[in-house]
């Protein structure tokens, strides 16, 4: 058995920014076997939309993609396969448990300071605001009023502006 190694890094900010450097890492991730994993807020049409980018101006190679892409602040998990990502249903099934969107967004749209993100960045597992004023106070605001509803919603603030709610799983192994 060989040792098989793992990078799981992020998009933004990590892996993307330079474009010299990048091709030399894909090549020395390639060369030494690496498996490579996005884990990113991206929804899969922005990586299949970097790839393609990249491929044409940083001169990637078209066979040069992650083996796994965790999408959607971890909602989504696509593995590649025969050429094509295809999405891992037992995760969908798994996050599903006990999640009620409906009423997390609720409490997220009565809040004044809470703008709600774009179609395109929301999914059946995740809400996703913008944030920017009275942070901590809304912050703290939001997981009270979580926890007196009862409902299991992990807040997740980013690059001072982004919220996303998501299912609070608390077991992973049955």
């Amino acid at each position: 058995m060989t040792d098989r190694r793992l990078l799981a890094t992020d998009l933004d900010g990590t892996f993307i920014g330079n474009d010299e450097a990048m091709l030399k890492l894909w090549d020395a991730l390639r060369a030494r076997e690496v498996i490579v994993a996005f884990s990113t807020g991206r929804h899969l049409q922005s990586i299949e939309h970097f790839y393609a980018q990249k491929h044409r101006d940083a001169k990637l190679p078209v066979t040069w993609r992650s083996q796994a892409s965790i999408c959607m602040v971890g909602t989504d998990i696509y593995f590649r396969t025969d050429g094509a990502y295809r999405l891992d249903r037992t995760w969908h099934d798994r996050i599903a448990e006990r999640w009620d969107k409906q009423a997390v967004e609720a409490i997220l749209n009565a809040i004044p300071e809470v703008r709600m993100q774009d179609a395109e960045w929301q999914s059946p597992f995740k809400s996703s605001y913008y944030l920017d004023e009275n942070v901590e106070a809304r912050l703290r605001e939001i997981q009270e009023q979580l926890e007196r509803a009862s409902l299991r919603a992990k807040v997740v603030y980013s690059a001072g502006k982004f919220l996303d709610l998501l299912n609070q799983i608390r077991r992973f192994l049955r």
